[in-house]
């Protein structure tokens, strides 16, 4: 197996990688709320982006077995604020020393080999060429379930002496879960124009309860 770094993936190598990809990150879909599989034409825009370096697995017939995405140019990732590692980090951020790992996937043939561990040791090494930083994010399941984390700080570890592992952020995801009635409610609740009509025994209960006439 060869691991290479690119700016952008090839034709020849893009539907492979596509569908390693989608077999690594498919089962999420039903496990985390939070969406982590990019659409198709999402997936073709990383492979284009030049600022972004795509690490490509392939093994001894040429066929990409694994991938993952890392970049120094934070603006290059949706929905990760630069703000954030400009001041959490201003010394790294005025260097150009803090990446961002988009992901690293592995073919679910090739779970539980080298392969995974062989990404993140190329991908956390490259960063730490510099004294970089290097942030990723993990879904609820895989740090409960798998403990990724620091098993990622382990790996790591092992060709970065001194590393520092920590939890930086966290975002959680609420639900507010209403009773089924026991009987039907007294009017039906309609939207017009952005208005909310409320039933006449929920809008007493809601005044009652916010002190309103």
């Amino acid at each position: 197996m060869t691991i290479h770094p690119r700016g952008a993936v090839n034709d020849a190598d893009r539907d492979g990688a596509w569908e390693t990809y989608l077999a690594a990150f498919e089962p999420l879909r039903s496990i985390a709320l939070q969406r982590h599989l990019m659409t198709r034409a999402e997936f073709d825009e990383v492979c284009d982006d030049v600022r972004v370096t795509k690490y490509l697995a392939v093994d001894t017939e040429d066929a990409v077995v694994g991938l993952g995405t890392m970049t120094n140019q934070i603006e290059a990732m949706p929905l990760v604020e630069p703000a954030y590692f400009a001041r959490r980090w201003p010394e790294h951020w005025a260097a150009g020393r803090c990446y961002y790992i988009g992901f690293v996937a592995s073919h679910p043939e090739k779970q539980g080999t080298a392969l995974f561990t062989e990404l993140i040791q190329l991908m956390s090494y490259t960063a730490a060429l510099t004294g970089g930083v290097a942030v990723l994010d993990v879904c609820r399941h895989h740090v409960d379930q798998h403990a990724l984390p620091q098993s990622i700080g382990r790996i790591t570890s092992a060709v970065v002496p001194g590393l520092r592992v920590e939890q930086v952020d966290a975002q959680t995801y609420w639900a507010y879960e209403s009773p089924v009635p026991a009987s039907p409610p007294d009017a039906v609740i309609e939207l017009r124009d952005g208005a909310v009509s409320l039933p006449t025994s929920a809008y007493a209960v809601a005044s009652k309860a916010t002190g309103r006439p």
